[in-house]
């Protein structure tokens, strides 16, 4: 049972690592097009 349990979490965290930095690059590419259309 530990062991399915330790193999369903090795699947899911980089999945959640995926999203996290799906987040950061969509965040700068917002404030990159926010500064680019200040100007």
């Amino acid at each position: 049972m530990k062991n399915e349990k330790h193999d369903s979490q090795n699947k899911i965290l980089p999945i959640i690592l995926f999203g996290l930095i799906a987040c950061v690059l969509y965040g700068l590419a917002a404030g990159i097009a926010v500064i680019l259309g200040s100007f």
